[in-house]
């Protein structure tokens, strides 16, 4: 089975507690294809789950999934301040 994951990366951004921020999107992966997500708009959930305190390598470990599975993000807009969920 081939792994696949959001087609985003992140970056820590060395606040307390940690937080997940879009550094890139690759083309064509399901984030730029969304539309919706940004660089610079940040993780908060992943299929509902808070992922405040844990690692990058975690956060990175919820979002990648097997291809053609399903993941939701809960993601805080980097430009409007304001929340949004999406599903990669």
């Amino acid at each position: 089975d081939e792994l696949g994951g959001g087609g985003l990366q992140l970056l820590t951004d060395g606040s307390s507690p940690v937080r997940f921020v879009v550094e890139k999107l690759v083309p064509e992966g399901p984030a730029a294809r969304s539309g919706r997500i940004t660089v610079g708009d940040i993780v908060m959930l992943v299929d509902k789950a808070n992922v405040s305190g844990l690692s990058l390598p975690a956060v990175k470990k919820l979002i990648i999934g097997r291809t053609g599975t399903q993941c939701s993000l809960t993601l805080l807009g980097a430009a409007s301040g304001d929340s949004y969920d999406i599903v990669l």
